[in-house]
């Protein structure tokens, strides 16, 4: 019967744990920081590159593009190591933005899209520039909300 059982049972293979006490006995590897001596690269030069390429493999254009220009501008202002990264996230989280709405306005197929910049202000002659740039802003909205009866939304 045991003979029986033990042929069920499918054999282990890599990843397979048996016994919760097998949990303990998994060893995480280091990743090797030699690699660039033992490839016959310089290892001066090569970790450029292998920062161009975790960038992009994290799909991070916009650090892969500009991390050497704001870091002639953080070494040149003092910045610290977290505005450089700040400046860099943010930098990053905009391209992304912008990104998304060109993707929503493409998805949108507007058959022309027009900006306020590209607006004729000459005509009609009695328009109020200001206020219809103020009117753009959409402050009145969040007065609106604050003045409903039940609450005040938060921003």
């Amino acid at each position: 019967m045991l003979e029986q059982r033990s042929r069920c049972l499918p054999e282990p293979g890599a990843l397979h744990l048996t016994r919760s006490e097998d949990l303990l006995d998994i060893d995480i590897e280091q990743p090797d920081l030699s690699i660039y001596e033992r490839k016959g690269h310089d290892a001066k030069n090569n970790p450029q590159d292998q920062l161009e390429k975790n960038l992009k493999y994290l799909k991070l254009p916009f650090m892969r593009d500009q991390h050497q220009t704001l870091a002639k501008r953080a070494s040149q202002k003092k910045w610290s190591h977290l505005d450089y990264f700040e400046k860099l996230a943010d930098g990053e989280a905009a391209l992304r933005r912008d990104h998304s709405v060109q993707r929503r306005i493409r998805l949108a197929r507007f058959p022309v899209i027009k900006t306020l910049d590209q607006f004729n202000w000459t005509w009609p002659k009695d328009i109020n520039r200001l206020q219809v740039q103020n009117l753009f802003r959409l402050q009145f909205v969040e007065q609106i909300k604050c003045n409903l009866p039940w609450r005040c939304w938060p921003r």
